[in-house]
């Protein structure tokens, strides 16, 4: 079972920039190393810890990156890495980047 951000950001917008499907590509081997071990005991615990520190790795990245002062071009290429190829609007990338302007915004 793939956990996609589609799923988990219905739940809650605070997700809707975390990129918890790239997180788990990068570990897939351990991903599934868990939820064969969760198969194995009937339990979901390791899966859900597994998950957890995920979304708390997610977390931790984007604060990284709300707590910096970036240039224009690091604000879009650290967005890109967020947001993937997918195309956006200027509400996106100012949820992402909550203290600029709407004017910097558009500017970027």
């Amino acid at each position: 079972m793939i956990v996609s951000n589609d799923s988990i950001k219905e739940h809650s917008p605070v997700f809707e920039f975390l990129p918890i499907e790239t997180l788990i590509k990068a570990q897939q081997q351990e991903y599934y190393n868990v939820l064969g071990k969760s198969d194995k005991q009937g339990s979901s615990t390791s899966f859900i810890e597994f998950m957890l520190e995920i979304i708390k790795e997610a977390l931790e990245d984007l604060l990284k990156i709300q707590n910096v002062s970036l240039t224009s071009s690091d604000r879009i290429s650290s967005f890109r890495e967020i947001i993937g190829i997918k195309e956006f609007s200027r509400k996106d990338y100012l949820r992402a980047f909550k203290n600029i302007s709407q004017a910097t915004a558009s500017r970027d």
